[in-house]
C-alpha cells in the first residue's frame, strides 16, 4: 500500500510565481527523511507595515505527522520571502 503524501502551496496577499512554488517544491525533500510525515502545508504572505513603510515576508510551514495527532507550525518572517 502506497502511502499519501502531499505538498500544499498557498499565497496570502501575494500571486504565487512558477519561481516562488520551484522553491517551495524542494521542501518535499522532507518526505524521503520522514516516513510519517503525511503533508506539509506552506503559506507564504505578504505584509506591508503602515508604520516603517517595510515589506514584511513571512512563510509559514504547517507539517502533519501520522499518529502523532499534531500539527507541527513553523513560521520565518523577514524582507525576503526567499530567505524565509
Amino acid at each position: 500500500m502506497g502511502k499519501e503524501q502531499d505538498l500544499i502551496i498557498s499565497g496570502v496577499h501575494l500571486e504565487l510565481t512558477p519561481a516562488l512554488k520551484t522553491a517551495v517544491e524542494k521542501t518535499e525533500k522532507l518526505f524521503q527523511h520522514e516516513e510519517r510525515m503525511r503533508r506539509m502545508r506552506v503559506e507564504l504572505e505578504y505584509r506591508k507595515h503602515k508604520k516603517t513603510n517595510h515589506n514584511r515576508f513571512i512563510a509559514k510551514g504547517h507539517i502533519e505527522i501520522n499518529g502523532a495527532g499534531a500539527v507541527l507550525v513553523i513560521t520565518e518572517a523577514g524582507d525576503n520571502l526567499y530567505f524565509s
